[in-house]
């Protein structure tokens, strides 16, 4: 089975959309969406239209839970994060959909291979973060054969503790190479993953947002490692 895995949409649809098509392309027979559709990007009722649209299975993200109110918005934060205004075009009825139906965690079966879906680490689904650099933490789950994370929009996979650990980086707002979008693709089969690049249509992003609906600071992200030499799949 190959299984695609998004992440990290952040009111992009334009990003969403394209990884999605390239994971399809690249022939995904399952695609899951690793959380926080909302956020940073003014389009968060997009992002939410095209994961109902596609039927992609969702877990829940800290941005998520924040629109929701599970989680507290922090006021210092709120300039960049842009939920208040996402939270009011958010339907009633999309977040009782949210609500209910995005987890903190999902598992999944396929050829044998048991798999764990979190946001961010297994020790903390919402918050926790985990680069490629960190270590697992006593405690983390190693019963599972891959866990696959986002939360802190850069990709990697490695191997540590006999488990495969993904993070699919982010579809909407990457901060490893700002202009390209990434998603993951796992062959169940062969138990082996690959991160997928997508260049993103920043002029078609950009000009979709209205005057001052979008931070300084999140729209310099498109230019982070411009030059960067890709080391994974070609666009």
């Amino acid at each position: 089975m190959l299984i695609g895995f998004l992440s990290d949409a952040h009111g992009n649809p334009f990003g969403l959309v394209s990884c999605y098509s390239r994971l399809r392309s690249e022939g995904a027979e399952r695609i899951c969406f690793l959380g926080d559709a909302v956020g940073y990007w003014p389009h968060s009722t997009a992002v939410l239209k095209e994961l109902m649209s596609l039927e992609v299975p969702c877990i829940m993200g800290n941005h998520d839970a924040m629109l929701l109110g599970l989680l507290p918005i922090p006021e210092e934060k709120e300039k960049t994060y842009r939920l208040k205004p996402a939270a009011l075009s958010v339907s009633a009825t999309t977040k009782r959909m949210m609500t209910d139906e995005w987890p903190l965690k999902r598992e999944l079966i396929f050829d044998g291979k048991r798999i764990l879906l979190v946001h961010g680490r297994p020790t903390n689904p919402l918050e926790g973060y985990l680069y490629e650099k960190d270590l697992a933490l006593p405690g983390e789950p190693d019963a599972f054969d891959v866990i696959a994370m986002g939360h802190t929009h850069h990709a990697f996979v490695k191997h540590e503790r006999k488990v495969l650990w993904l993070n699919a980086g982010s579809c909407g707002l990457p901060r490893d190479i700002g202009y390209m979008a990434s998603c993951m693709l796992y062959d169940s089969v062969l138990h082996s993953a690959r991160i997928l690049r997508v260049e993103m249509d920043t002029e078609s992003l950009l000009a979709s947002c209205t005057l001052g609906s979008v931070a300084p600071e999140v729209i310099e992200c498109l230019d982070r490692n411009a030059k960067h030499k890709l080391k994974h799949s070609p666009p």
